[in-house]
């Protein structure tokens, strides 16, 4: 789903400049007034969520790196834990170039981690950004996860990180998400959980796709798992989130519940709003502040 986000962005994007050759001023001017609306809009969502869930998490929503107000959350779902329990560490499956995922604005803050995506040209692209900063703050690689490798490639990546109680993980991949994120649970239990919920289905409707080793989204409704089959899949663990933009669920440890507000399933499910995604949070992205960081040691 973030790829067709991106190429939705991209092309309001070249229809955008295409504007600016024939008519110079006008398009900055309807780009500018498309994101002022984008951000009336989701401050609206935010004062009528609060009036009826005054302690929802997505009320702390906002953007550096992340798809739509992820980062936010995260920071504010995270920064509830006591911090003799975090381990300031995360994986992240999907993680597309580093240019838009849910743990680069971690990395900017000190974490420690593994980015995973199955697309070797994204990899390569990080890999040639960040080349010889690359150290024992980020591993970076390149994988089509299954249930016949996941087991022995977490496992790697808890030996990277050097613990498998993780304080994030995040899946996105547009497909098997809800059954990969039950092997993994069997080798490490993250205080926090993201993973990507279908939003077409309200909370009633309990389905999924069924496992298949190879599948890729094909762009239709077909992907993925509703919001109340992931609940019912992801044992040990309640859902405290979902992100404005209906795309993402967050999902907290229970023995870690006493730390957060309880809502029910009904209150927190957001429906799919894409025009969420498409809000900027400042200049065009780049892998430079994280070079700088981890150059940094």
């Amino acid at each position: 789903m973030k790829q067709l986000i991106r190429n939705y962005t991209w092309a309001l994007v070249r229809h955008v400049l295409d504007e600016m050759e024939s008519t110079p001023g006008l398009p900055y001017q309807a780009f500018a007034a498309r994101q002022t609306g984008i951000r009336r809009h989701i401050a609206e969502l935010k004062s009528q969520l609060a009036q009826v869930s005054p302690q929802h998490p997505a009320l702390h929503g906002f953007k550096v790196y992340s798809q739509a107000d992820e980062d936010g959350i995260i920071e504010y779902l995270l920064g509830r834990l006591p911090p003799n329990h975090s381990t300031r560490t995360f994986i992240e499956i999907g993680c597309g170039d580093g240019l838009e995922n849910n743990s680069h604005y971690l990395l900017l803050k000190g974490y420690r981690g593994v980015w995973v995506d199955g697309s070797a040209k994204n990899v390569a692209k990080v890999h040639s950004q960040l080349g010889a900063s690359l150290n024992n703050k980020l591993l970076v690689a390149n994988h089509f996860l299954d249930l016949d490798n996941i087991a022995e490639l977490t496992s790697e990546w808890i030996a990277f990180l050097g613990t498998s109680a993780l304080d994030f993980l995040s899946i996105d991949i547009d497909g098997n998400d809800e059954y990969l994120a039950t092997a993994m649970l069997r080798q490490t239990q993250p205080h926090l959980l993201c993973i990507e919920y279908n939003a077409k289905f309200p909370p009633a409707l309990s389905i999924g796709t069924p496992y298949d080793k190879n599948r890729m989204w094909t762009g239709n409704d077909y992907q993925g798992a509703s919001l109340r089959r992931l609940c019912e899949a992801l044992g040990g663990y309640s859902l405290v989130a979902c992100n404005l933009a209906g795309t993402n669920a967050f999902f907290v440890r229970n023995d870690m519940m006493q730390y957060y507000p309880h809502h029910s399933m009904e209150d927190l499910y957001q429906p799919f709003r894409s025009e969420l995604c498409l809000l900027q949070s400042g200049h065009s992205s780049s892998l430079k502040w994280l070079r700088d960081v981890l150059q940094a040691g």
